[in-house]
């Protein structure tokens, strides 16, 4: 979407997301540091810093909070059979151990961090899997190119390589507690992080409505 600010007297435009559909994984990262701030996703969907954001004119302010109400819904994750034009393995098969291997150890690695911490490995899983033929060093001077995939889809990647992984240690009788524990407090996690979400907008649209009120009287 096309929205118009007028910065210093002079009037600029910017594409905002209006989708999950239109939101990178870098920017999907970088929303989870917004918390309940509306003027910090703002200058992120903007890229204009937030101190010029915060006093800048906004022409069809209302109707820009309500295209990204899309912020209250939580995105739908899908495994897609290609990532920027990388194949991914149908169900993500692995084509090969070494695959198996390096995502089983770089999930046990990461079974100290946050959630946020977590996240930040999800670009590398999708490198993985779209390395072919597979090579561990080539997988890592890919895996930045997957931050400007679509959110949905590598998220989709990220959260079924976790359940796979559960599910192949469990059948065959390792147990991978660690694992479960890290997918139950991410889903966990994701459910509070889309409600702040959808507090910055509720919350801005009431703050507009209490202006427009106030105005009125």
């Amino acid at each position: 979407m096309k929205i118009q600010i007028k910065l210093n007297g002079i009037l600029v435009s910017r594409e905002i997301p209006t989708s999950w559909n239109q939101v990178n994984f870098k920017m999907f990262l970088e929303l989870q540091k917004c918390k309940s701030d509306f003027v910090k996703v703002m200058a992120l969907f903007t890229g204009i810093e937030e101190k010029i954001i915060r006093e800048a004119k906004i022409i069809n302010l209302d109707d820009i909070i309500l295209a990204v109400g899309f912020l209250k819904n939580e995105p739908v994750n899908s495994v897609p059979e290609s990532i920027l034009s990388y194949k991914i393995p149908k169900d993500l098969g692995y084509e090969s151990i070494a695959q198996f291997e390096d995502i089983k150890d770089t999930l046990k690695k990461s079974s100290e961090m946050t959630i946020e911490q977590h996240l930040d490995n999800y670009p590398l899983y999708c490198a993985i899997y779209a390395c072919n033929p597979y090579d561990w060093k080539k997988a890592e001077e890919m895996k930045d190119l997957f931050l400007n995939a679509p959110c949905q889809e590598v998220l989709g990647i990220g959260n079924f390589t976790l359940a796979k992984l559960i599910g192949l240690n469990f059948n065959t009788g390792q147990g991978f507690h660690p694992l479960v524990i890290l997918l139950r407090n991410f889903r966990l996690a994701l459910t509070v992080w889309r409600l702040r979400l959808a507090f910055i907008v509720r919350s801005f649209t009431w703050k507009k409505k209490q202006d427009i009120s106030v105005k009125s009287f």
